[in-house]
């Protein structure tokens, strides 16, 4: 079984959250054959037009809301994190 290090936690206990996918992802590692971490969680409209200006989503945040973002939400929580595998010390 696995735990989530300290970075993945910093994503996951960030209360602008939704706290379902922290109890979801908890799960997730409870039954996965690797480990996994949290590489990014909660965005504001500058993080997300950043990610867009970059090429590395489509949804640029203003026109177009991204799911990590507090303002898609009446309840002002992100729905949306980035995980990727984690095998021998490396996050590949």
């Amino acid at each position: 079984m696995y735990n989530f290090g300290k970075g993945s936690l910093s994503y996951l206990d960030n209360p602008q959250l939704h706290p379902q996918i922290k109890v979801f992802m908890s799960e997730v590692l409870k039954i996965s054959k690797v480990d996994i971490s949290v590489i990014d969680g909660v965005r504001n409209v500058e993080q997300q037009q950043i990610l867009f200006l970059k090429g590395v989503t489509e949804l640029d945040g203003i026109n177009e809301l991204s799911d990590h973002q507090l303002e898609k939400y009446d309840d002002n929580l992100g729905r949306a994190i980035d995980v990727i595998p984690y095998v021998k010390g490396v996050n590949i």
